[in-house]
């Protein structure tokens, strides 16, 4: 059975191609607790190390806030893991629910995103915004 990210983070879903954005906001603000962190991390089957190099916190402070079970990852940090999220959302469906397969073409060079890998442009919103584009191409058969 393929997980659903968003769902899994309890990250509002695109309904009709529209999301609750208010519901997005609260939720960036509210933020994600140690439990949920971890378990997105390991069913991206990254570690922790390759995350601190995308989101907007250092390794140390995220490694403080999943081990502190009060303290939640919020704000900017947050938002890039829904985006995140969004992005191993679309990944799954356009390589027939491999995790594996999505994340070897993460670790790619791709022309389409200035011969960087996708995983490397992740570190910004534009960058999260060009690798969900390209995979919704690939998803949807139309390569660049």
């Amino acid at each position: 059975m393929k997980k659903s990210f968003l769902k899994m983070m309890e990250i509002p879903e695109r309904t009709g191609g529209e999301v609750d954005n208010v519901k997005v906001v609260n939720l960036i603000r509210k933020g994600f607790d140690h439990q949920q962190i971890t378990h997105f991390f390991g069913y991206t089957g990254k570690p922790l190390s390759d995350w601190s190099k995308v989101l907007p916190i250092s390794k140390r402070t995220l490694e403080r806030k999943i081990s502190d079970k009060g303290n939640r990852v919020k704000g900017e940090p947050a938002e890039a893991i829904i985006e995140s999220a969004e992005i191993y959302e679309i990944g799954i469906n356009a390589f027939d629910g491999s995790i594996d397969r999505l994340n070897e073409w993460l670790e790619t060079a791709n022309p389409y995103l200035g011969g960087n890998k996708p995983f490397s442009i992740m570190d910004t919103h534009h960058g999260r915004d060009m690798v969900k584009d390209e995979l919704t191409r690939i998803e949807y058969g139309a390569f660049a």
